[in-house]
């Protein structure tokens, strides 16, 4: 078993992401779920005492963007 190194963001990413799951939005479902999927897999990731992996990165800065994108439009 790999070692856990608790992350507050981390955990606050997956608690987002379940969130997301089961709230109602204005945005599309299928939007709504690959941007669920994005914070879950991020906060699961972080967890991980793993080294930078450069697509790890990419697919946190996708989700921290749809987040912002989200934040701007209402």
């Amino acid at each position: 078993m790999a070692p856990i190194k608790p992350s507050l963001i981390g955990i606050f990413d997956i608690f987002a992401g379940i969130l997301l799951l089961y709230t109602q939005s204005a945005l599309p479902t299928a939007f709504a779920d690959v941007h669920a999927g994005f914070l879950i897999f991020k906060g699961a990731v972080t967890q991980f005492p793993i080294p930078p992996v450069p697509p790890l990165f990419v697919i946190g800065n996708a989700a921290d963007i749809i987040s912002a994108a989200i934040i701007f439009t209402g």
